[in-house]
C-alpha cells in the first residue's frame, strides 16, 4: 500500500463516508512522531468498495536509528467486523423487544445467561440478579429429567417445541406462561434460547368456556331427566293402563301390541336416564370422582356386556364440581367408543 501512496498524506489515503477521521489521526501523528501503529479501519478500494482492514505498521530504522523505510501488515477483516456489526443489532433488537426472551446452558444446571428487558421486567428481577440462575429458581414445575428428555430431541431433530408451565416472579406470584424451546450450537457449546408469553387471560377464558359448558351440559341433563323423562313416565303409565284394560277385554292381539308399547318406552325411559346421569352425574358432585366411576364401571358391564374394573388410590377430594363432571364426562365417552369398537 505504501509504495503506491508514496509522497502522499496517510490519513487522505483511507478516507470515505464510514471512516473514523480519529483513527486517521492517530495514524498521522504516529508517522509523524516516528512510531507505528496498529489500528481496525474502514478503508475503500479504488472502486469505491467498503472493507475493513486491520493494519500494523512499523518503522525500519538503519544502524544509527534513523527511519528508512516502513513495513506494513495488512488483513482484511470485514467478515469478523460484519459478523461483530449483525451480533451488536441483534442484541439491539432483543433488548427493545417486548416479548420476554431468555437463554440458557442445558450442561450447566439450565443456568440462564442471557435475557432481554422485557424477561427482567416480567420475571421481576434485574439482569444481574437472573444471570448466574438456574431455570429452577423461577419455574416452579421444572423437573431435570423431563426437561432433558426435551433438550435431547431438540438437539437431534432441531424442531422448536412450545409447552405452557408456570413461572414465579419475584414477588412470588405464580404466572401460567407459555414458553418455547430452541437449540443452537455455538464454538461447541449448546445454548436453549426461546420466548416466553403470558396466557393466564387465555387459561382463565378457557376455564370460563369449561364453566359455560358443564353448566350447559347440566341443564341438558336436568331436562331430560326432569321434562322428558317425565313426559316419557306419562305416556309409559297411561300405556300400561291400556295394556291392562285390554288384557281384561280379552282383546288378544291389541293387548299383546300394548305390551310391546310399554317394553318399548320402558327401554327409552332407561336410555334417558343413561343420558340424564352422564350429562348431569349427581352421583359426582355429592360422593366424588372415585364413587362416580366406580358406578360407572358396574353399569358398563351391565349395559355392553363389557368387563370394567375401576380402582384408585385414596387421595385429597376435589370438590370443583366443573372439573369433576369434566372427568366424568370424558371417561364416559372413552367407554361409550370402546363400547362402539
Amino acid at each position: 500500500m505504501l509504495f503506491r501512496s508514496k509522497g502522499q498524506v496517510p490519513g487522505r489515503l483511507l478516507q470515505g463516508p464510514d471512516t473514523d477521521p480519529t483513527t486517521i489521526d492517530y495514524m498521522r501523528r504516529r508517522l509523524a512522531d516516528g512510531e507505528g501503529f496498529n489500528v481496525e479501519v474502514v478503508n475503500y478500494s479504488k472502486y469505491g468498495r467498503r472493507y475493513w482492514l486491520s493494519i500494523e505498521v512499523q518503522p525500519i530504522r538503519d544502524s544509527k536509528g534513523e527511519i528508512v523505510n516502513y513495513m506494513a501488515i495488512e488483513t482484511d477483516i470485514t467478515a469478523r467486523k460484519e459478523s461483530q456489526e449483525i451480533a451488536a443489532l441483534f442484541r439491539k433488537c432483543a433488548k427493545v423487544s417486548w416479548d420476554p426472551l431468555y437463554m440458557m446452558v442445558p450442561d450447566d444446571g439450565y443456568r440462564f445467561t442471557y435475557l432481554n428487558d422485557a424477561a427482567c421486567s416480567f420475571l421481576g428481577y434485574s439482569l444481574g440478579q437472573l444471570i448466574g440462575m438456574d431455570v429452577a429458581d423461577v419455574a416452579p414445575d421444572f423437573e431435570q429429567r423431563s426437561f432433558d428428555r426435551v433438550f435431547e430431541d431438540i438437539r437431534h431433530d432441531g424442531r422448536p417445541r412450545v409447552f405452557e408451565t408456570r413461572v414465579r416472579t419475584a414477588d412470588g406470584r405464580f404466572v401460567s406462561v407459555e414458553i418455547s424451546l430452541n437449540y443452537v450450537d455455538h464454538s461447541g457449546q449448546g445454548f436453549v434460547f426461546g420466548w416466553f408469553h403470558d396466557i393466564s387471560e387465555r387459561k382463565r377464558l378457557e376455564a370460563a368456556v369449561i364453566e359455560a359448558a358443564a353448566h350447559e351440559q347440566h341443564r341438558i341433563g336436568h331436562d331430560l331427566h326432569d321434562g322428558l323423562g317425565s313426559y316419557l313416565g306419562g305416556v309409559a303409565f297411561k300405556a300400561k293402563a291400556l295394556e291392562q284394560g285390554l288384557a281384561k277385554s280379552d282383546s288378544g292381539p291389541l293387548a299383546q301390541q300394548a305390551s310391546e308399547i310399554v317394553k318399548l318406552l320402558a327401554g327409552a325411559m332407561s336410555q334417558v336416564r343413561r343420558l340424564a346421569r352422564g350429562l348431569d352425574p349427581v352421583d359426582v358432585e355429592r360422593f366424588g370422582l372415585s364413587k362416580a366411576l366406580e358406578k360407572l364401571a358396574s353399569d358398563t358391564v351391565e349395559s355392553y356386556g363389557i368387563r370394567c374394573d375401576f380402582s384408585s388410590r385414596p387421595s385429597e377430594p376435589d370438590r370443583k364440581s366443573t372439573r369433576l363432571n369434566s372427568s366424568h364426562t370424558v371417561i364416559s365417552y372413552a367407554v361409550f367408543c370402546l363400547k362402539k369398537k
